[in-house]
């Protein structure tokens, strides 16, 4: 029996796989080498791509702040808006109320119609919107009914004679509702 290294054409066949291996080996090296230097490059690229983040996190959160403190600033003016508007609706109402009480003679009657205007001009200005209910048939979804009065001929059945509270619209919403006074419809059939 003989070895392969004692067989010349066993020994090249063995030395030809024997190089193979090597062959296959020297290619992974090479191929580990190549992955190594890419891995490396990414490695000297990681301390640039941190200063990134934190600049843009930086930013983000700035940008984050600026939002709530928007958030807050139309908050307070929401709250500022609501409470201008309260107050100038209850000037209105109170004035609209001394208008219809007042003698035609009273001195004060012009002043009290010209903080009227006033009055109804600032809440225009601001964006508010009078709901026309006077002399209309009564609308639930724009007023609420706080009395009634008789018929009187004049008006058909639950037709608003009065507006004790005008309602207000803003921005295609309704902000309040009016409080009305209507015509009562028991008594007109009575009178049929």
């Amino acid at each position: 029996m003989r070895w392969p290294w004692q067989n010349p054409t066993a020994d090249n066949a063995w030395r030809v796989g024997i190089e193979n291996k090597l062959a296959v080996l020297e290619h992974h090296v090479r191929s580990g080498q190549e992955t190594m230097a890419e891995r490396l490059e990414l490695l000297d690229q990681l301390p640039r791509m941190a200063r990134q983040v934190a600049k843009t996190s930086a930013i983000v959160g700035e940008w984050q702040e600026h939002r709530e403190a928007e958030r807050e600033d139309r908050r307070r003016l929401h709250e500022t808006l609501d409470a201008t508007a309260q107050y100038l609706m209850r000037w209105v109402d109170e004035l609209s109320a001394i208008g219809q009480q007042a003698d035609a003679g009273d001195a004060w009657q012009g002043v009290h119609g010209a903080w009227l205007r006033q009055a109804e001009a600032a809440l225009t200005e601001m964006g508010f919107t009078e709901i026309p209910v006077l002399g209309r048939a009564f609308d639930a979804t724009v007023a609420e009914a706080v009395g009634t009065v008789e018929f009187t001929g004049a008006a058909a059945p639950y037709t608003v004679v009065e507006v004790v509270r005008r309602g207000y619209v803003f921005e295609g919403q309704l902000w309040r509702r009016a409080a009305v006074i209507t015509v009562r419809e028991d008594v007109i059939e009575e009178e049929r």
